[in-house]
């Protein structure tokens, strides 16, 4: 029995370790489905937003090549223009207290062991220089940019003096070679580096909207020792120690420079802003630009300074014969913050301009059979300094022009064949357009104009037989037959002159059948 229990309690003990088999199975098997829908689920997530992902990034991508593409060089020419000239200008500004000094001998002398060098530069200026283009563009009118060229500008401040005195020795003893070079001592404890220089590249012309603005270039003198006092006895009353007060000093100076504004001659306005354009205006008391402009252009600006005394208080202690410094506080003190307006020199700049003139100014073909055709020439004369460049409108018919475009040098002209074809009896008026490259004349109009004699027929005669129907053309009534043009009568005048006389050649005929009806037969 115990036996019997025994097995059963295995089997059992079996058959519940096969029921969890089963189910650890089943668990496992509905893991790899979701597991398995889960990645298909995933693949077609993918597959929908891979094709988005991809769109958009080389959306992206195009859109920052475009934005390369298209963004503008403000040097270059405006795309819309019909005419532009480019002129490179330059500009400098110094301020000077005086004349800069540079002494410097170099090491001397040449190709000895020993050589000592000496030089002294004493600077009090400031300069600016500003580089850029001039764009005239046209139309409308005469538009004005002054971009300006990149890394042209320059800012440099040279204030105070610095010392060379130095010494350096190559010499070779016993097969072995000592190089030394360093400085000479300078009497009295004379500063070496009172100098404050610095030189800064920019592009110009650091208007409103440049960045960074102002520009600014900034320098310090090296760490000046102004005293030293000895406060052993009073602080430090310890033998073998040391100790003391310092004070020193740092002088620093800073430049800065911004353009406040360009000024254009004969401009509505002068230039506020990076790039922004003006428009220039006709000479005064001038009708239109003519063959050429001459302006000037004039940058404004504020150079500024603003320099410091830096005092640094310190204390020392010196033990064991060494020394140990210890700044107590950094105190700067404004000795300068100046502004002052900057007005360089103006630049002159000439602008050839296309200036254009047609000749005549009315075209007149006169009586053209319909059917036939006439032609006339038109001048176009460029009186301007530039070239002229027109595009013909085709004008519309029975008018035609001969070339669509015309190039024409400076004083120099062409001419154009435009042609007349009537196809119907009378008079016709018509334009022919010109655009040009003249900012004066953009557009210029030729009239013209012309009369077709004749009726239109199928093979381009003229109808010779009827009375006129009282229109507007050119010729008078037909008189029986003969073609004749009707002078000193309006039309259908002569076929009025015949009504009378058919009245009484037909009165006497009548009288003539009467008395012949009541005379008797003889």
């Amino acid at each position: 029995m115990e036996h019997f229990r025994s097995t059963n309690r295995e089997d059992s003990a079996r058959g519940r370790r096969g029921d969890g088999r089963k189910r650890a199975i089943m668990e496992n098997d509905v893991a790899c489905e979701r597991e398995l829908w889960k990645s298909v689920a995933m693949t077609r997530w993918l597959t929908r937003v891979f094709p988005l992902l991809a769109c958009a990034t080389l959306g992206a991508w195009s859109a920052t090549g475009l934005a390369q593409d298209i963004d503008p060089d403000p040097r270059a020419c405006p795309p819309g223009s019909v005419g532009c000239h480019r002129v490179d200008v330059d500009f400098e500004h110094r301020d000077a207290l005086f004349d800069d000094v540079s002494f410097d001998t170099g090491w001397v002398p040449a190709g000895a062991p020993v050589q000592v060098r000496f030089g002294l530069f004493l600077g009090g200026s400031t300069e600016v220089d500003l580089g850029g283009t001039v764009v005239t563009s046209w139309p409308p009118g005469l538009e004005v940019r002054v971009p300006g060229r990149p890394g042209t500008g320059r800012l440099a401040i040279n204030y105070g003096f610095e010392i060379i005195a130095r010494v350096r020795f190559d010499v070779s003893v016993a097969g072995v070679r000592y190089r030394w070079e360093g400085d000479i001592p300078l009497p009295g404890g004379v500063p070496r580096d009172l100098r404050l220089a610095d030189t800064l590249e920019f592009d110009p012309f650091v208007l409103p909207g440049a960045m960074p603005r102002p520009v600014a270039a900034w320098d310090d003198t090296d760490m000046v020792r102004v005293f030293e006092v000895d406060l052993t006895d009073a602080i430090i009353p310890i033998p073998g120690i040391g100790g003391g007060f310092t004070l020193e000093a740092v002088a620093e100076l800073e430049g800065t420079y911004r353009t406040e504004r360009i000024e254009v001659g004969d401009a509505i306005a002068p230039i506020f802003m990076e790039n922004a354009p003006t428009v220039v205006r006709p000479d005064p008391g001038a009708a239109g630009f003519g063959a050429a402009k001459d302006t000037t252009v004039l940058p404004v600006g504020i150079l500024g300074y603003e320099g410091v005394i830096r005092l640094l208080p310190g204390l020392f202690i010196e033990v064991a014969g060494r020394r140990f410094d210890l700044t107590l506080a950094d105190i700067p003190i404004p000795v300068a913050d100046l502004e002052s307006e900057t007005r360089f020199e103006p630049a002159e700049v000439h602008v050839p301009l296309p200036d254009v003139r047609v000749d005549p100014s009315f075209l007149g073909f006169g009586e053209v059979p319909v059917g036939g055709a006439a032609e006339r020439l038109l001048s176009v004369h460029n009186d301007g300094e530039a070239e002229l460049r027109v595009s013909v409108r085709e004008p519309v018919a029975p008018f035609s022009r001969g070339a669509a475009t015309l190039v024409v040098p400076p004083r120099s002209s062409a001419r154009l064949i435009v042609g007349y074809a009537p196809e119907a009896p009378g008079d016709r008026a018509g334009v022919l357009l010109l655009d040009t490259n003249d900012p004066d004349a953009p557009l210029v109009t030729v009239r013209l104009g012309g009369a077709g004699l004749g009726d239109a027929m199928g093979d381009g005669g003229y109808a010779d037989a009827g009375v006129g129907d009282g229109g507007a053309g050119p010729f008078g009534p037909s008189d029986g037959g003969c073609g004749c043009r009707a002078s000193g009568e309006g039309q259908g005048g002569a076929a009025w002159l015949l009504v009378p006389l058919l009245g009484i050649g037909l009165r006497r005929a009548s009288r003539r059948r009467r008395g012949s009806a009541s005379s008797p037969p003889g």
